[in-house]
């Protein structure tokens, strides 16, 4: 069956979380290709999978945002301005992507040509609107340098082969988490300098005229169109929730929407 791309609405938080969990269950029992582009109905603070949640309040800018925890690993993102995308596919798509770009992905741990494959399209898509941007590659020496970068609080502080920066700055960052037969991957690209997080510079700063890049359908069909390539499965581009292939009401009962979970570590 063909896949499916989702321009959604912005949504809460919870709703995000859920709903991104679901479309890794469905890529699993469907064994097809989703991919969901969308925004936050608020500015929200998300953390990764693995960050202690008493570094929450540490963050004094962000103090009193909405807080969600991701399945996904990484740094905390503040979602003001930005947009958000969703990836969840079966794990043996991967080895049609692994084909195309090169790369060696297992059966466990990162897929490193999943990331590739949306960061070198995103590059493209900035280059082509104006934007000098590139991955960034460089190693850290020593180690503890490397280190001393993956502590801090915030993902755009933080730097990995393969993040987006734009004049010394990430703009763009991803994370991954393995599920039953498929991935979800998540990433987020920074658009403009946020009140909650005023360290941070996003594409507005180098913004040239009427840039195509800040049109959010443009977005969805530069990464849909690029995963199609590499996975070779179509995909149906779609505007509402009712036309994915399967049920989903918003679960109030949802682990994202429980202090049990978010402040699990």
């Amino acid at each position: 069956m063909a896949g499916y791309a989702l321009l959604d609405c912005a949504r809460s938080g919870f709703e995000n979380m859920a709903l991104d969990q679901r479309l890794l269950e469905a890529a699993s029992e469907l064994q097809c290709l989703f991919v969901r582009v969308y925004q936050w109905s608020e500015p929200t603070v998300s953390l990764g999978y693995f960050q202690p949640y008493a570094e929450r309040d540490a963050h004094r800018p962000s103090n009193g945002l909405a807080t969600v925890r991701r399945s996904t690993g990484g740094g905390a993102i503040v979602h003001h301005h930005d947009w958000t995308y969703c990836v969840a596919m079966p794990v043996s798509f991967l080895s049609r992507i692994d084909n195309d770009s090169g790369a060696r992905t297992g059966n466990v741990g990162a897929a490193p040509a999943l990331y590739d494959c949306i960061h070198d399209e995103v590059v493209d898509f900035l280059n082509q609107a104006g934007f000098a941007a590139n991955k960034w590659n460089r190693t850290c020496s020593p180690a503890t340098a490397q280190n001393e970068l993956q502590r801090q609080f915030l993902c755009f502080e933080r730097r990995s082969c393969g993040d987006i920066e734009l004049g010394g700055h990430k703009v763009m960052g991803s994370a991954q988490r393995r599920g039953n037969q498929a991935i979800l991957q998540h990433g987020s690209l920074l658009l403009a300098t946020s009140p909650f997080a005023p360290n941070l510079t996003g594409l507005a700063h180098w913004q040239a005229g009427e840039s195509a890049i800040f049109n959010f359908g443009i977005f969805l069909h530069r990464i849909a169109s690029t995963l199609e390539s590499a996975t070779r499965q179509e995909l149906n581009i779609i505007t509402a929730l009712e036309e994915l292939p399967f049920r989903w009401h918003w679960p109030i009962d949802s682990k994202y929407a429980q202090d049990e979970w978010t402040q699990r570590l």
